[in-house]
Order: C-alpha cells, then structure tokens, then sequence
C-alpha cells in the first residue's frame, strides 16, 4: 500500500494561475511608491475576488459521494512521480484534482 505523500501543489487550472499572477503584482505594486493607489487598489480587489471563487464554490457544492471520496484518497496517496522513474509515462504526473487537500 502506498503512503500518502504532501506536498505543496502549484497552481494548475487558470483560476489558480490567475491568483498566483495577482498575489505576486499585488506584492510588486504595493512595493512601488510610483504605482498610483487606485491602482493597488484595484489590484487587491482583484485579487480578494479571483481567491475567493473556489471557497464560494466548495461551499455552494453538494457534499462529495462515497465514491468520489474514495477516488480523492487513492489519488492523495499514488505516488506520481514513480510512474516518470519506472517509464510508465513519458511525463510526470501530479496530483491535480486534489490539489486543495
């Protein structure tokens, strides 16, 4: 039996892409004493909003089936990476669609 194995994912889908973009202009413009606040503003408005859309989903989701409980578990505890070192795959895999456990 595998173990689990943690680790921090990166951002895969777009939304998560699009909140690491924002995170990191935010933290660029609110360095700069040249950008106009208005602009940081918008900025980390923008941000606030892009974060919080999959929070808003999850709550508004009906609760996970036993079923897809019990894909979730076997994919949090595959090991991707061994599949790229054996030559299974041409590529590594990752964890993607449990990326927010």
């Amino acid at each position: 039996m595998s173990s689990v194995v943690h680790t921090e994912a990166r951002p895969v889908t777009p939304l998560g892409i699009l909140v690491e973009h924002l995170a990191t202009a935010v933290q660029l413009v609110e360095s700069e004493s040249s950008v106009p606040a208005e602009v940081v503003a918008h900025l980390q408005k923008a941000l606030q909003l892009a974060a919080g859309i999959e929070p808003y989903i999850g709550e508004l989701t009906s609760p996970e089936s036993a079923a897809l409980v019990a894909i979730a578990q076997k994919t949090r505890s595959e090991q991707w990476g061994k599949h790229s070192e054996d030559g299974s795959t041409v590529r590594p895999l990752e964890q993607k669609c449990c990326q927010d456990t």
